[in-house]
Order: structure tokens, then sequence, then C-alpha cells
């Protein structure tokens, strides 16, 4: 940084009022100053590291870092020009990446949860056979390894890890190439899982054919396998019912077929907060299904199938993902990760508990620019916002929602910069602050800063 750039800043500086910190504020104090601008000059440092951990701090700063950055680039060249350019364009983003977690462990990672305090993440990486454990820093979403866990019997093709509901004590991994569902225990002071039992059918019970998903039912007492080519002699797909014993064993119960194939390559399922009743995603099946579940028995019953090109409805060929608003009163999907549309769903309730399409947005279709195979989808907890990972364009698609209507409205698309395989699970943090997505191609956890108002 040349002298005169340096003079101009400390001028500024001298008669700006002293703030804190904060991503819309302007003016900083001189301590912060003071740690920017060396930042800025770390961005021509010999090192990559350093170059790379400089950028990523600026990037977490935020927009208080901007006014230095964007004096520093009238005298800046080469790589830290290039630099300062990318992380002014990405401030200007609502949402932008601030850190990428590579790791050897992590490769064709597609699933990310979160503990409920915000505390832990876990993820999922089936070319490894893992289940990967990281603390997270508080106020900077950082994350770091606790433990991983690698077991070929009981973890071959773990393609999805989720959290029991409230207390998070359980954990249950779907494995689709070790055709297994493994159940852990989870320590709530230290985050780490240990390895309870998996189940892989017996002589009395089925074998799990292709289980892509898995999730406790809300109370806890059930876990519900997401078979996709559940087959009786055809490919239909469908959902296992295992019971979780008193002796912590996974215990098959039942297997709901559905009806007229709707759960043909079953992906997604999402609870209602406060009524017995889920929603369930079929992909080849381009299906949308309603269907009341019951806490002590397990049992499942199919109440309404909505289908790709039926009543109205367009944007469900392919049909991946699903969420639910926690107020209960609108419904969210996402499609496309293999086939069919690349399309974003908005669905709400009639009088009589049936889903009806609102809103549908379908890419080439709408304004919904560089989104393509719609995967996993991510509502924040302020409802403010919905976040839906395109595998195959490699970006995250962020969306602004209307509480009342229920309504999307489109704000951008984040680029991952390298056209590979994308990201694919995501997960938010409680306070809304940091989304985190699996990227399936670069081996990786994406961390994201949101603006908070």
């Amino acid at each position: 940084m040349s002298h005169i750039t340096k003079t101009i800043l400390l001028a500024l500086l001298l008669i700006a009022p002293p703030l804190v910190a904060d991503d819309n504020v302007g003016e900083i104090d001189a301590e912060l100053h003071e740690r920017i601008e060396i930042l800025i000059d770390d961005l021509n440092s010999k090192r990559f590291t350093t170059r790379q951990s400089s950028e990523q701090e600026l990037l977490r700063l935020g927009k208080s870092a901007a006014p230095q950055m964007r004096l520093a680039i009238e005298d800046a060249d080469g790589e830290a020009k290039i630099r300062l350019q990318q992380i002014l364009t990405e401030l200007d983003r609502s949402i932008r990446i601030v850190e990428k977690i590579v790791l050897p462990e992590l490769k064709n990672v597609t699933s990310v949860a979160l503990s409920p305090d915000g505390e832990f993440l876990y993820a999922a990486a089936f070319a490894t056979n893992t289940i990967t454990v990281f603390s997270v820093q508080g106020g900077s979403g950082r994350l770091s390894k606790i433990q991983t866990i690698t077991d070929d019997a009981t973890l071959r093709g773990s393609v999805a890890l989720r959290l029991s509901h409230d207390d998070a004590r359980y954990a249950v991994a779907s494995c689709f190439s070790g055709k297994c569902v493994t159940l852990f225990s989870r320590d709530p002071l230290s985050g780490k899982l240990e390895i309870l039992d998996t189940y892989k059918g017996t002589a009395r019970s089925p074998t799990p054919t292709f289980p892509i998903e898995a999730t406790f039912t809300p109370n806890g007492k059930f876990i519900y396998v997401l078979d996709g080519l559940a087959t009786h002699g055809r490919q239909r797909g469908g959902i296992m019912i295992l019971e979780i014993t008193d002796d912590q064993k996974l215990q098959w119960v039942d297997t709901c077929m559905g009806e007229r194939s709707c759960f043909s390559d079953v992906r997604g399922i999402a609870f209602h907060p406060t009524r017995n009743e889920m929603y369930i995603t079929a992909s080849t099946a381009g299906t949308l299904t309603r269907a009341a579940y019951d806490p002590d028995t397990g049992a499942i019953e199919v109440n309404q199938v909505l289908s790709d090109g039926k009543d109205g409805v367009l944007g469900l060929s392919g049909a991946f993902s699903v969420d639910i608003s926690s107020d209960g009163n609108f419904v969210y999907t996402s499609s496309g990760r293999f086939r069919g549309d690349s399309a974003v769903g908005v669905y709400t309730f009639d009088q009589s508990g049936n889903l009806q399409v609102v809103q549908e947005l379908i890419s080439g279709r709408e304004k919904l620019d560089n989104f393509l195979g719609g995967n996993e989808l991510v509502i924040s907890a302020d409802g403010r916002n919905v976040y839906v990972t395109g595998t195959r364009s490699s970006t995250l698609a962020g969306f602004a929602r209307d509480s009342e209507t229920g309504k999307l409205s489109f704000i951008e698309t984040v680029p991952f910069g390298k056209r590979k395989l994308g990201p694919a699970g995501i997960t938010i943090s409680p306070d809304g602050g940091y989304v985190y997505a699996a990227v399936e191609g670069e081996s990786a956890i994406a961390v994201f800063r949101r603006d908070l108002p």
C-alpha cells in the first residue's frame, strides 16, 4: 500500500467517530482499521496460505472492511488486485462464501447437519465411508475437526447423517452401497458419536435395497428409512420403519410402499411441526406425498399425492428435497438433482388440509439464473430466506421469503467457481449467521456468511 494511500486512510480515521466492526457499518475503530490494513498487505504475501487466510478473514469482516479495500485497490496490482476485486464483488451479495474446508475424509461429501445448539457439525462422505464431526467456533462459524469415524462394514456409502429432534442424543447414517442404516449415540458436551447398532436386515426382516435417507420421527421412537429402490418384485421405492428398542437396537417394524409407485426413488422427508403429518418427495415418481404417521406405532398412511403434470403442478419432475416453514403453513420442494425440472416449489394447505400449489420457480421459465440440479433446501430460522443447492450448476440459490403468502423472490445464485458437482447437503446455524454446504465434487464444506438485519 502506498504512503499516499496510508495517509488518506489515517486522515479518514481521525475524522470518523470510533465504532465497532459490523457488516452494516462503514466506519470502524482504530484497532480494527489497523487489522484490515495488515490483511490487505498480506494479500501480497509470497505464501499462498497467508493470501488465502487473509482473503477469508476480509470476507468475514464484511462491509466494514469495504472502504479500505476500495482505496487500496487503486494502488494494488497482480494477484492482490484480483483478490480485492473478488472480495468486493462477494460483499455485494446477500450471502457469501467465507471459507472452504477441504479434507481427504470429505471425498464426495453429500450431507451436513448441525446440533440444535449450533456447536457441532456432522458430515457424511460416501466415497470414504466416513462420518466427520467438527466443532463450530461461535461468532466466526469456523470449523475444527474433532472426530472421524470410518467403518467399511457399517458406513459403506454413507450418504446422509441426521440427528434426532430436540435433544439430538442420537444420530443415524444411511449407507446406500452398504445397504444398511447405522445408529449412533451422541455426547452433547463433546459432540462425538459412538456406534450403537447397524441394521442390515435379517432372515425375518427385509434388507434395505438403496437406503438414501433416514430420519427420526419427532418423538425419537422410530427411524424412517427412505429406500429409493425397495422392491417387492418391482422397483417402486418405499419407507422402512425401524424402531429404536429399549436396549438401543434397530428393529424393523414395517415397510410402507405408498400407492401407485408414489415412492419410486424416494428422496426427501419433512415433518409438520404441530400435527402428526409428513411430506415426502420422490424423484422418479415426480411426486409430493402428504402422509399421516402414528407416533406410537410408526405406521404410515398416505393421504394425498401431488404428481408432476397434474392439477396445475409443473415443477415436481425429479423432486428431491422438501422442508416446511416453522409455522407449518407452507411446504417447499426442490427438484432436478439427477433428472426433470430444476425447480423450487411452494405449497400451502386448503381448508380440508390438502396441499395446493402456491408458486413454482422453474429454471429456464422464470428468473432463476444459473441454477441446475436442485438438491437440498433450507429455510432460515427467521423465515426471511430460503436457500437451495444447485448441484449440477455448482451454485447456491438464495430467495427472499414472504412469511404471509409463503412466496419466494429470487435474489441471486452464488457460484462455487469450479464446474464440478457442486453443493449437495445444506444446513444453517440456529442464529442464522452462517450457512454450511457439502460440496460433493470438491470434497469440501463451504461456509457462507449471511447478512442479518
